[in-house]
């Protein structure tokens, strides 16, 4: 894949017909050519947009249900908006993935009352994302151990927003403890704590 600043991203093209792509790449190059796919297709003519699901998982799942998985993934994409393009992204870790997964892993982990549109991801919101991922897991940003506890307080109260959490999150920002941070990057909701904390190794 080349991208517009005249560099080159790995990928394999698994199918390319109509509408439809499917594309597997090492999971370290999985921000980057999402980034040069975005940049790629901001302008597209005719307000063209694409609806797409990622999945990164290990190299022994079987490419059946990774596929269908991201199949998944991007019908949920398409129908929170047909104006953007739009990603959800899932992350593995389990070589098997069980009848009804998404259903069944976000319901157990944010409860039932957060919906598909909570999980995508739109490409004109791509470069801003991916600067507030790398200010917050820079040296001077917000520590992973500190996400991680303050992700369980969210999961164990099973809300949308937890005034406990919302009130530490303001007092140590405040505090100016980061200062790689900027006003906005960190919030209460547990689903983009969540988001962080799994895109955190992969962000580029």
């Amino acid at each position: 894949l080349s991208t517009i600043d005249g560099g080159v991203k790995r990928l394999e093209t698994l199918l390319w017909g109509g509408d439809e792509m499917v594309w597997v790449v090492p999971s370290w190059q999985v921000w980057p050519v999402l980034t040069a796919f975005f940049d790629a297709t901001r302008d597209w003519p005719h307000g063209m947009t694409h609806a797409g699901g990622v999945v990164v998982c290990h190299h022994k799942t079987p490419i059946r249900q990774v596929v269908a998985l991201a199949h998944d993934l991007a019908d949920r994409a398409k129908a929170t908006t047909r104006t953007a393009n739009a990603i959800q992204i899932e992350i593995l870790e389990s070589l098997d993935i069980p009848e009804r997964y998404l259903d069944r892993q976000r319901r157990a982990l944010f409860g039932t009352g957060v919906n598909d549109d909570a999980f995508t991801l739109r490409g004109e919101d791509w470069t801003a994302l991916t600067a507030r991922l790398i200010r917050i897991r820079a040296e001077d940003g917000f520590p992973r151990s500190q996400l991680y506890r303050l992700l369980r307080k969210t999961r164990d109260d099973q809300r949308a927003l937890t005034r406990p959490v919302g009130d530490e999150l303001a007092a140590v920002l405040l505090k100016g403890k980061y200062p790689a941070l900027e006003d906005g990057d960190l919030c209460a909701d547990p689903v983009d704590l969540a988001r962080i904390a799994t895109f955190w190794d992969y962000v580029r």
